[in-house]
């Protein structure tokens, strides 16, 4: 759960992000699971970790594309946020790799 709270208070802080659209557009679940997780202290699915390594990668992808598509203060703007995205993704393998040696 630490992964999913961690990564949602640093979407939250950065991009003012809800819990509903965290729980909707990156876990891909109900707008009230991430409320859920936090109120009874359950876990995470598998499948809303592996959707939000998923929407982080999309993410990264997209700013890396839209950074080689333009110049300057743009172009800079793009790299600093595919650095962001980036940096979530790579939390978020770890995470995964640690689950999976676990098992």
């Amino acid at each position: 759960m630490d992964i999913v709270r961690d990564t949602y208070e640093q979407l939250r802080r950065d991009y003012a992000m809800s819990e509903y659209d965290f729980s909707e557009n990156w876990l891909k679940k109900s707008k009230g699971y991430f409320a859920y997780l936090k109120c009874t202290g359950s876990q995470p699915s598998l499948e809303a970790i592996l959707a939000l390594y998923g929407e982080a990668i999309k993410r990264t992808e997209l700013f890396e594309q839209l950074e080689a598509q333009h110049n300057g203060m743009q172009k800079d703007l793009y790299r600093q946020r595919g650095h962001y995205f980036r940096d979530i993704t790579h939390k978020l393998e770890s995470e995964i790799r640690q689950m999976a040696l676990a098992n």
